[in-house]
């Protein structure tokens, strides 16, 4: 991430800007790559050829000479590669992507990409499958996401990837664990070999309360 600092200090961005491959045709400057933007900062793609103390050595970057770094960022394959992990999300192709494409052509920190099979199993009680089903009967419609199908979907995937901190899972083994996802309140017990996690308690809950809550992401007997 990069500051485009030498477009001057005077430039008075504009909303809509002309590509040049776009023969005069115009665009809204945020549909676009132009370095001439109301936030100068840039974004580069490139290769971390070497460390060595607090120098970093990169290569193949659409940088000119000198140019102020904001921040550097790992490329991850599984969650920077559109549909890496399927269509809805579910599946697990960004770990399969990473080793095929090798260290020598996608160089990613090891623990950043997720080791194949190390999901958790999610189970949902009859009682929580009830209340969902209670909820849809009841002709509630999800607040973000498309549909019901979609939230879970979505629910499934938060749990299989384990949403805790570590702090949460040492401290609050065998405890529920709420949080909330689109306009439902969801409540969970992760196993104590963190293989696992059960669905206990899906309720519905209001955009006021979800804002005004603090026990998201917390745990409670």
């Amino acid at each position: 991430v990069f500051l485009f600092d030498g477009n001057g200090t005077e430039y008075t961005p504009r909303p809509h800007i002309c590509p040049p491959r776009l023969n005069g045709a115009r665009k809204g400057v945020f549909a676009t790559r132009s370095p001439h933007r109301p936030n100068p900062i840039g974004l580069s793609l490139c290769r971390l050829d070497q460390v060595k103390g607090r120098t970093l050595f990169i290569s193949g970057v659409d940088l000119v000479d000198e140019t102020p770094i904001l921040d550097v960022k790992p490329y991850i394959p599984c969650y920077d590669i559109p549909f890496a992990n399927g269509p809805d999300g579910s599946d697990d192709y960004g770990s399969v992507i990473a080793r095929i494409a090798g260290k020598e052509q996608v160089a990613y920190p090891g623990w950043c990409v997720p080791s194949e099979g190390t999901k958790l199993s999610v189970r949902v009680t009859e009682a929580a499958e009830g209340q969902l089903a209670a909820i849809i009967a009841s002709g509630a419609k999800p607040r973000i996401l498309k549909d019901w199908d979609h939230v879970r979907a979505a629910m499934r995937q938060v749990l299989q990837a384990d949403p805790r901190s570590v702090y949460r899972k040492a401290q609050c083994v065998g405890e529920v664990y709420p949080f909330y996802l689109d306009c439902l309140d969801v409540q969970c017990v992760f196993d104590a070999d963190d293989n696992g996690v059960e669905v206990v308690h899906i309720g519905r809950v209001e955009l006021d309360e979800q804002k005004a809550s603090s026990k998201a992401g917390g745990c409670s007997t």
